[in-house]
């Protein structure tokens, strides 16, 4: 910690050593819980339009690779989770 004090018109830059403890991070494992919530978005009435790719093709969307830049849907994202490729819940989110 670094202070700056007026001594008798002069101006000193004092260093002040501060110990801080801090606790280790609890890792705990968030995959279950991802998990429960994919699952409930998945049984939802109105997840079952997530529930597999979207094939523009069949359904003639000629723009929708301009408009959806990273499809995904929940059948790819349980594939995902089952196979360990998420490594944190970010990648899930």
């Amino acid at each position: 910690k670094k202070a700056k004090v007026q001594e008798e018109d002069e101006l000193v830059e004092v260093e002040e050593s501060v110990e801080v403890r801090t606790k280790a991070p609890v890792k705990k494992d968030w995959r279950p819980a991802c998990a429960k919530l994919l699952t409930r978005l998945m049984v939802d009435k109105d997840g079952y339009f997530f529930l597999e790719k979207v094939d523009p093709k069949a359904l003639k969307l000629r723009d929708y690779a301009k408009v959806i830049k990273h499809p995904m849907d929940f059948g790819t994202i349980d594939v995902k989770m089952k196979s360990d490729t998420y490594t944190c819940p970010e990648e899930f989110a």
